[in-house]
Parts: structure tokens; sequence; C-alpha cells
């Protein structure tokens, strides 16, 4: 049985057995489909610049809500301490909680023709490389980030959660070293 919407506009509308009418033969209303900001920042989040290096730092969105998720965890855990019926388990896993967060935040990367510089923890951990002693440049394709290590051990991880990849991959490649060639 043809429904009357697909006999008014056979171009739009399929054969539905249903009494609403939906273009294109769906049975329901096109889904939202939103762009998750978190883990995928959207195309026009590029990389700033700042004193000559190029600054990587955390998705916009994610910076939203570790902004948000880690002052309510913490404003949580001392409400529920002073509560008379709160539980002293429920503090301990809402401020374990936070400081999770704040440990495995992405660091801010810095970028610039000598050396490239991690920040983690809101700047309370530096590591800076200089790329003349750089002795490799891992694309792990596991967890989508870019390792660089120097020779002296210390390491520096661009993760997938920093805004700008395929700019940071454009300066290193570029650079005058044999690791530059082989991204």
């Amino acid at each position: 049985m043809t429904h009357e919407c697909a006999t008014r506009h056979p171009s739009l509308y399929s054969t539905m057995t249903s009494n609403k009418c939906y273009p294109f033969g769906v049975d329901g209303p096109e889904p939202v489909r939103l762009e998750n900001s978190v883990s995928h920042p959207p195309k026009f989040t590029a990389p700033g610049t700042a004193n000559g290096y190029a600054r990587y730092p955390m998705a916009p969105g994610l910076r939203v809500v570790v902004a948000g998720a880690i002052p309510l965890m913490i404003c949580g855990c001392f409400a529920n301490l002073y509560s008379k019926e709160g539980e002293s388990w429920v503090s301990l896993l809402l401020i374990g909680t936070a400081a999770f967060c704040v440990y495995n935040m992405p660091p801010t990367i810095l970028c610039s023709q000598d050396r490239v510089i991690s920040l983690e923890w809101y700047g309370a951990r530096k590591i800076s490389i200089e790329w003349r002693d750089v002795i490799s440049v891992w694309r792990n394709p596991e967890n989508d980030s870019i390792t660089i290590t120097s020779n002296s051990g210390l390491v520096i991880t661009y993760t997938r959660f920093n805004v700008g990849r395929r700019e940071f991959l454009d300066q290193i490649s570029k650079l005058p070293f044999q690791f530059a060639r082989m991204l």
C-alpha cells in the first residue's frame, strides 16, 4: 500500500506503511549527528603561536569538560564530608577521580625549529627536547599518538586530544633531520 505522501511527491518519499511521512524511506526522523568535540575537535581549532613557538593545547571541548568537572568533584567531596549523612568513601572516590583527571590531562606541546616542549599539569612539569637530541619520532596507530624520544630518555607524547595534528606533522617534516623524512 502506498502512502498518500509518496503519491504526491514520489521523488522525495518512498512507499511506507506508517501514517507519518518521512523523506527518503526512513521510518522516523533523521537522527541528530553532533560532532564529538571532546575527542575529535572541530576543524576550525588550529594551533596558535606564542613567542616563536607553535602551540598545540588540548581540544577546547575537553578543556571545558575538565574545567567544569574537576571543581565540581572537589566541591562534591567537601559537601559530602561536611554533611551529616555523608560517607567518607564517596569523598575519597571523588577526590581520587579529580586527581586522576588532572594526572591524565594531555600536555600542551610547544614546537619551534630548535626544540619541542611539553607542559603537563598546568605547567607544573616541563619537558624540553632539542631537535638535534631526538633519536626517534614514532606514530602509534593504536592510540593515535606521536611519541618523541631524546637520547637522554626524555619522552614527549602528542595525543589525539591535542589540536592541530596535521600542522604538527607538517612542522616536524620540514625539519632538516633524518627522522623528519620518515614520518
